[in-house]
């Protein structure tokens, strides 16, 4: 096996499209393993061994990182990855857009090329739409009650 060197990085700030790209990197770099070990990751064959490693993965990456940077504060949770719900209340939530909820990543030509995402309306979760991760711009929406907060940066 190969030995490779750590790269060192300024984990001081991070923008949150670095951080949803290192994200979806991470699916890339662990979907072979899954597939030599049996586990499934595209749809419609992924089953709860996927959506841990997955959901592990945006929560170490993504969540994590954003929840406990300087601009979070006492808002809510971001909502889980790949959850999907009627209703956001209680959490906050990564914007693509400026106009759609991220659900997940998933697979249509190559590893991870497409943004599931929802339309949102007054906290309601609506249609479900694909759009090519490429055409994705992302941020985080800190959510506290009434009041909204959109963070395109993090920093600690």
């Amino acid at each position: 096996m190969e030995k490779t060197e750590p790269v060192e990085c300024d984990r001081s700030s991070i923008s949150i499209q670095n951080l949803i790209t290192s994200f979806r990197e991470a699916l890339q770099a662990v979907a072979p393993i899954a597939s030599r070990v049996g586990i499934k990751w595209i749809e419609p064959d992924i089953y709860d061994e996927w959506d841990a490693i997955s959901s592990g993965l945006y929560s170490g990456i993504v969540k994590m990182a954003i929840e406990r940077s300087n601009e979070w504060g006492n808002c809510y949770p971001i909502i889980g990855y790949d959850v999907r719900k009627d209703k956001l209340t209680g959490h906050s939530y990564i914007e693509v857009n400026n106009e759609f909820l991220l659900i997940g990543l998933h697979t249509v030509v190559n590893n991870f090329d497409t943004c599931i995402v929802s339309e949102l309306t007054d906290n309601i979760i609506g249609e479900i739409h694909n759009i090519s991760f490429s055409k994705c711009n992302f941020s985080a929406v800190a959510v506290q009650y009434n009041y909204r907060k959109k963070i395109d940066h993090v920093s600690w």
